[in-house]
């Protein structure tokens, strides 16, 4: 090196400190201020008037969920797909149930990470209620194990139910600087803003879209040609024959989330949603199984097991195939069940009043539970008879305004 080298390279010497110490500082501030705002806004997320505009949203429930969900400490959780999601508006459920109710449903929920959600969940001790979709812990073949924003890190426990010792970290980083933050605290503030501007929950949450069934007149007439044939079935369903099984294949999720909460003193609902049109999309043979299974485990639960059907041809299902209803009260454009389906739901489960504007023919004939019933199994079958149109005598009354025997 030169002594000409040497006096050329010593000036710039100085310059790239100071580049570096301003990058450094730089970018120092930013994530601050970043960290700054997702922290103000995971306190607006956590006010209680804003529960049922963020556990409805859409997005990134299945990072920010498990976190909410801690800091609510909730009487009542509510797990499942988009069609529990859509289905509970905590704000409403919990009001007429007089429980705190969190949604945990997430979009798309996947088997395990239903299960997953509800180890990670079993720890609240204010907990008195739990409410699961059978349909949400059916394993299905060749369904992905997990959703795009799963994070397990997030969780309370591992998948074997030992404590996490870093969720206290993952959560932190989750919140604070975390892209899916940045991402849901754009749509939470957009749509807080729409609200302060006038718009009610209502106009803002997909939940609450009702169905034009002005638009869906070949779906409801094939539906009632199903239900009320011209030409009745001549076969009947022969006696139905109970699995013996204290598991069930198809469903070893949901056997290790019934484990979660088993040896705690609450309420385990277990439900089939209800299916647009009248349809009956789960088997028989899977619907047994878990009443099989759930009744054995009954008798080791510490935890008291329910165990309610609403998926079969009832006034609530076959809206719009019974009646002229231009707007469906029960149902988003999509077939998903609206709010007002969950207030159906819940006063069923849990014993309460139904809502002043349920038709008469709702309280007549919308689910037991079965576990309980001196005759499910004929109560069942009966129902279960509608989907292929086998129906006599009382039977349809209960879509038509009439009254049954539940």
């Amino acid at each position: 090196m030169t002594s000409t080298d040497h006096i050329a390279e010593t000036p710039a010497a100085p310059m790239v400190v100071r580049y570096l110490r301003t990058f450094v500082i730089s970018v120092a501030v930013a994530t601050l201020a970043v960290a700054a705002i997702n922290l103000a806004a995971f306190a607006v997320m956590t006010r209680p008037e804003n529960a049922a505009i963020v556990q409805l949203l859409d997005g990134w429930s299945r990072l920010y969920k498990p976190i909410l969900y801690d800091a609510a400490e909730p009487k009542v959780v509510v797990f499942g797909a988009s069609y529990a999601r859509d289905a509970f508006d905590p704000e409403t459920i919990g009001a007429e149930i007089g429980m705190s109710t969190f949604n945990f449903a997430v979009s798309g929920g996947q088997a395990y990470e239903n299960r997953r959600f509800a180890q990670s969940a079993a720890g609240n001790e204010n907990l008195k209620a739990v409410v699961m979709p059978l349909d949400s812990f059916v394993v299905r073949p060749g369904a992905p194990k997990v959703a795009y924003g799963f994070d397990e890190s997030v969780l309370n426990v591992t998948p074997e139910g030992e404590p996490n010792r870093t969720v206290w970290l993952s959560r932190a980083l989750a919140i604070t600087l975390s892209g899916a933050a940045v991402g849901n605290n754009i749509q939470l503030f957009r749509v807080l803003a729409e609200r302060a501007g006038g718009a009610s929950k209502e106009d803002l949450l997909f939940s609450y879209e009702r169905r034009d069934n002005a638009l869906h007149g070949e779906l409801l007439a094939a539906a009632r040609a199903r239900v009320f044939p011209d030409e009745p079935p001549a076969a009947k369903f022969a006696p139905w024959d109970i699995p013996q099984a204290t598991t069930t294949s198809g469903l070893p999720e949901f056997d290790v989330a019934i484990d979660a909460f088993c040896d705690r003193d609450l309420d385990i609902y277990v439900y089939l949603t209800p299916a647009s049109s009248g349809t009956c999309p789960q088997p028989v043979a899977l619907r047994l199984a878990a009443f099989s299974y759930l009744q054995g485990r009954q008798q080791a639960c510490r935890a008291r097991l329910h165990l309610y059907d609403f998926q079969y041809p009832n006034a609530v299902t076959l809206e719009g195939v019974v009646s002229e209803v231009p707007l469906s009260v029960y149902f988003r454009p999509d077939g998903h069940p609206r709010p007002t389906m969950g207030e159906l739901m819940s006063a069923t489960m849990f014993g309460t009043p139904f809502p002043d504007w349920a038709p008469e023919a709702v309280a007549a004939d919308f689910g037991v539970d079965l576990l309980s019933h001196p005759d499910s199994l004929g109560w069942w079958q009966r129902r279960l008879a509608r989907c292929d149109g086998a129906w006599e005598g009382d039977d349809a009354a209960v879509v038509t305004g009439g009254s049954v025997e539940r």
